[in-house]
Formats: structure tokens, C-alpha cells, sequence
């Protein structure tokens, strides 16, 4: 069985030459045989160039560098369509280790076809991050119930890349966003294909190095305005 990593980056430069080595060694450990994709939206830090010097060393690094920054969306979709496993599993570099790996992949081996991660407890957000942290983790939790009543899924994040799913079932479904909402897009396509999904509790830390990409006000419009066509589209 082979299992394609997939890591979306974007000035991750520190990040990924920190992650990738870990990823290996997890590998080796886990007996595990992979392929890592960095799929880069031409990082203006060498993000690229640093992934490719990290893949000489090891001899599974495929890199693929986008044009232009069009989302996290379009970027995933592109590595995923590109990926050679039996399995597919993405993550943020920035946030999450390699013992998120086979957590995702053990439990997806339990019968499921999409696993995707959970984050944890309320706080993880608000930890050391004041009034911003406490917003955003409300509006995570209002979110993320409103989209479980009306599809469905028993997830508790639809928005996290941090997930697990079989090739077959990525095949199965069609994707329109590009951006953060392909995320919720994904999970809300593949339930109504009928595929089996579970969630495994996985630990997610605080940033190291580079800036977070999340923009909340232009990510809640953006969720505001697609979630009708979701809702006309999957429910209706």
C-alpha cells in the first residue's frame, strides 16, 4: 500500500525542512512506504527550492509549483489529482507533526473511507491568543454545528486540512471552490456519496515560524455566500 502525503505550502520555507525530516523518520519507524508532495503556490521565501534540496536526501519528495496563489483549494485539488497512493492524507505544515499520520491512516483501516482530524477541546484557539482566539473559536463552533445539522457529517471540523480518504473515493466526487471552502465542499460531497467518514482526535499545536493565512472576515463572508449553493446543490 502506498500513502501520498500531501503538503500544500505557502512561504512555509522553515516549516517544511523542519516537517519533512520528521515525516521520514515516522516513515521508517511506521514501516511505512510513501510519496510526500509539497505542493507550492511559488513561495517568494524558497519554499520550493528548499523541499527540493530536502528530496535529495531522501528520494520520495515530488514537488509540484504553481503559477499563482489561488487558494488552498486549488492546490490540494491539483496534488490530490496528482497523487499515486491508495491512500491520500493531507496536512498543514504548520500546525500539526507526524504522529497525526497514522493516527489518520490506522483509523482509516478500520473500514472507514474519509477520516478527517479533530483539533481538540474549546481553548485550543483562545490559548494565548486573547480576544481574536476566543472569536475565532466561536465562530468555529457555530460554524461547524451549522454545517453538521444541515448535511449531516459527524465531524466537529470541516475546515481543517487534516485528513485522511481512499484514491476511489477522491474520484468519486467533483469540487468546485478553491479556496478554504473546497474543504467543507469535500467533506459535504463525499457524505452524500455515501462514503464512510470518522474523525480521530489529533494534536494541534501553535504556529512556529511564518504567518498564518487565515483571513476570518473574508473567509466568513466567502462561507456566508457558499453556503446556500452547497445547500441547494447536496441537500436539494
Amino acid at each position: 500500500m502506498l500513502l501520498s502525503i500531501v503538503l500544500p505550502t505557502y512561504n512555509e520555507r522553515e516549516n517544511i525542512q523542519r516537517l519533512i525530516p520528521a515525516i521520514e523518520r515516522m516513515l521508517k519507524q511506521q514501516k511505512l512506504k510513501a510519496e510526500i508532495i509539497v505542493v507550492d503556490d511559488s513561495s517568494p521565501d524558497g519554499t520550493a527550492a528548499a523541499s527540493r534540496q530536502i528530496g535529495k536526501r531522501y528520494g520520495n519528495v515530488r514537488i509540484i509549483v504553481r503559477p499563482k496563489k489561488e487558494g488552498i483549494g486549488a492546490a490540494l485539488h491539483q496534488a490530490y489529482d496528482a497523487a499515486k497512493g491508495d491512500i491520500i492524507l493531507s496536512m498543514d505544515v504548520d500546525s500539526l507533526g507526524p504522529e497525526t499520520i497514522p493516527k489518520l491512516v490506522n483509523k482509516l483501516n478500520e473500514g472507514y473511507d474519509y477520516v478527517n482530524g479533530d483539533r481538540g477541546t474549546f481553548g485550543s484557539w483562545c490559548k494565548n491568543r486573547g480576544m481574536e482566539g476566543f472569536t475565532k473559536e466561536c465562530l468555529s463552533i457555530a460554524g461547524n454545528g451549522l454545517l453538521r445539522i444541515l448535511f449531516g457529517a459527524p465531524l466537529s471540523q470541516f475546515t481543517m486540512n487534516c485528513r485522511a480518504f481512499t484514491r476511489s473515493s477522491w474520484r468519486s466526487i467533483t469540487i468546485k471552490e478553491k479556496g478554504n471552502i473546497f474543504l467543507i465542499e469535500m467533506i459535504v460531497a463525499m457524505k452524500k456519496q455515501g462514503v464512510r467518514i470518522a474523525q480521530v482526535p489529533v494534536q494541534f499545536t501553535d504556529r512556529k515560524h511564518g504567518l498564518s493565512k487565515m483571513r476570518l472576515g473574508i473567509e466568513s463572508i466567502r462561507f456566508i455566500r457558499v453556503l446556500g449553493r452547497l445547500v441547494w446543490e447536496y441537500r436539494f
